[in-house]
């Protein structure tokens, strides 16, 4: 009897020692957190070279949140966060991301990004139109039906000799469309060809493989003046130059 009342009277007398750590442990502040604050930002995106608006860029803030730019590169959106101090990028394909700026406080802030553009890969329709590409925008695809638009960056090609050759735009100086290819062993529908021209100074007369398989392989990308996005199909594209 003894014995279990000692173990008891000890398990009583531990009870607030627990009790007190552990409304210590809740008591401790968050040092990251405080009250909330509505931040306002609110500004454009130009293009550093030419001053003109670099429309549909990304605006991202270190808070997680992104926000888009207008047509006239123009942007708005409010952040509500408990730490005021806040980074913003601006971005966009055919750009140099930005650095990043920091604000500081709740209120209105106004942020102007000038962003430093890259070299354009220069397109030239049938109808003799020239559109400047985004470099880093530039894919082919085609629609498979009940799933919808594959697209690649670099595309799989038979080449005369009927090699099979994966090859990724950075290793293409010019495409120059030529139009459907006539039937042969590797390839047994007409399908669409382009004269390739690489890098290692070699030509190459190829013809889509996914076009042997009776899809339309079309051009996808982002014209770098209007922001806007292309498609095109082969058979309208007179030639692409690579910067």
């Amino acid at each position: 009897m003894m014995k279990r009342l000692a173990i008891l009277t000890a398990l009583l007398l531990s009870l607030p020692l627990f009790a007190a750590e552990k409304r210590r442990s809740v008591g401790v502040p968050d040092v990251a957190s405080g009250p909330p604050v509505t931040i306002t930002c609110k500004g454009t995106v130009t293009d550093a070279a030419t001053g003109l608006p670099v429309a549909f860029a990304t605006i991202t803030t270190d808070k997680g949140k992104r926000a888009y730019a207008s047509r006239l590169g123009t942007f708005a959106f409010k952040l509500v966060t408990t730490n005021a101090d806040v980074g913003l990028t601006a971005s966009r394909t055919g750009y140099d991301s930005s650095a990043t700026v920091r604000i500081s406080g709740d209120g209105t802030h106004e942020v102007n990004f000038r962003l430093q553009g890259r070299p354009a890969i220069a397109l030239q329709k049938s109808d003799g139109t020239i559109i400047a590409l985004d470099d880093d925008s530039l894919k082919f695809g085609y629609v498979v039906p009940f799933i919808g638009y594959q697209t690649e960056t670099g595309t799989d090609f038979y080449l005369t000799d009927g090699t099979r050759a994966k090859i990724p735009f950075a290793q293409m100086t010019r495409i120059t469309g030529l139009g459907t290819s006539v039937p042969n062993s590797y390839c047994q529908r007409p399908a669409q060809r382009v004269l390739l021209e690489l890098r290692d100074t070699t030509i190459h007369d190829a013809t889509f493989i996914d076009a042997c398989y009776g899809y339309t392989v079309d051009l996808i990308a982002r014209d770098h003046v209007t922001g806007d996005v292309v498609y095109l199909p082969f058979s309208e594209v007179t030639e692409l130059v690579f910067p």
